[in-house]
């Protein structure tokens, strides 16, 4: 079996929403707007709508920070229980530069910044818990570039797996001895 393509995020895999601040700041906008409206202050209108403005804009670059980075997965070490699986993701920055991209899954999260036309390799160090197959799962990019106002994130699902043995004992009893004693030359 070959390697699975690189995942692009496009239009239909981003999804937007305002953090708090946004919400504050919208709120703030609503309220601007309606009382230059009922005290008829133009200049209140032309600043409301100035930065309102501002905050589409903020929502188009935090959409272009996200839309068109290409990420595939790489590897996935093993481990003993109560250690760390890591995973390699190799992510593509496409043809922008690309700020504050918050890499996470299984409980791990990594930070990244890509320069266009540059892959860069992510590592995710997730907890190894109890011993077995420990799965990826669902890999989320999210970014809140460049105001803070808009958190953009994207799913991705990869088919990786690491596997985890039992922990060896941290301080095993002695080996018995043999049948001629404890000589280590004894068969």
């Amino acid at each position: 079996a070959g390697r699975p393509a690189p995942v692009v995020l496009r239009h239909s895999r981003i999804y937007i929403l305002p953090t708090r601040r946004g919400y504050a700041v919208i709120a703030t906008l609503v309220t601007m707007l309606l009382t230059s409206l009922n005290y008829a202050l133009a200049l209140g209108l032309g600043v409301t709508f100035v930065f309102s403005g501002l905050v589409a804009a903020a929502l188009l670059h935090t959409f272009r920070n996200l839309a068109g980075i290409a990420i595939k997965p790489l590897a996935a070490s093993d481990a003993f229980a109560g250690g760390h699986v890591v995973f390699s993701l190799a992510v593509s920055g496409g043809a922008i530069d690309r700020r504050a991209i918050t890499i996470s899954a299984n409980d791990a999260s990594a930070k990244a910044a890509i320069a266009a036309g540059s892959t860069q390799t992510v590592t995710l160090a997730a907890p190894a818990v109890k011993r077995g197959r420990v799965p990826l799962g669902r890999v989320t990019l999210a970014s809140l570039h460049p105001l803070g106002l808009w958190r953009g994130w994207a799913y991705v699902h990869f088919p990786l797996a690491g596997i985890v043995y039992p922990a060896p004992e941290a301080h095993p009893p002695p080996l018995p001895t043999g049948a001629q004693g404890v000589d280590p030359r004894a068969t």
